[in-house]
Order: structure tokens, then C-alpha cells, then sequence
């Protein structure tokens, strides 16, 4: 496990200490979950504090703008020529 390193907690964590583990987080797992790896490549969760939860999923989050362009054909009316 490591510390995210954007945290800006003044609380020292440690995941090996009983009374700090209901004050994690984790935010984020390498390899995703769902995604196959070698055990002995292992697995890194990154953990903070709720208030880096916060800021984690702040800064992780993006947004998507979708747009869409219309291809359908236009036809110009063509005026009586004479």
C-alpha cells in the first residue's frame, strides 16, 4: 500500500495500525480490478484520508462533452430557371 501522494492530510496514516484502518481510504488499485495479472507482479492500493477521497475523485474525474453533427443529406431547392 502506498500514501496517494497528492495528499494533503497532516494525518499519518499507517494501514498496519488497528485504530487507523476505519480512517482509510483506498482510492485507487494497479492493476484495475477486473483485469488479469501475474501474482507475483502484485497489487499497489493507494489509500488517504475521506478528505483525500474528496480531493481524489475531484481531480481524477473527467467530463465528457458529446456532440453530434448532423449528416443527413440537404437538398437545396432549385428555382424555376427559365
Amino acid at each position: 500500500m502506498v500514501k496517494w501522494s497528492g495528499s494533503t492530510s497532516t494525518e499519518p496514516l499507517d494501514p498496519n495500525n488497528p485504530a487507523d484502518r476505519d480512517k482509510i481510504y483506498i482510492l485507487e488499485q494497479f492493476p484495475e480490478p477486473g483485469v488479469n495479472f501475474r501474482l507475483q507482479d502484485g497489487v499497489t492500493l493507494t489509500f488517504g484520508s475521506a478528505d483525500d477521497a474528496v480531493e481524489f475523485t475531484r481531480t481524477t474525474s473527467t467530463t465528457t462533452t458529446t456532440t453530434t453533427t448532423d449528416t443527413s443529406p440537404t437538398t437545396e431547392e432549385e428555382g424555376e430557371g427559365g
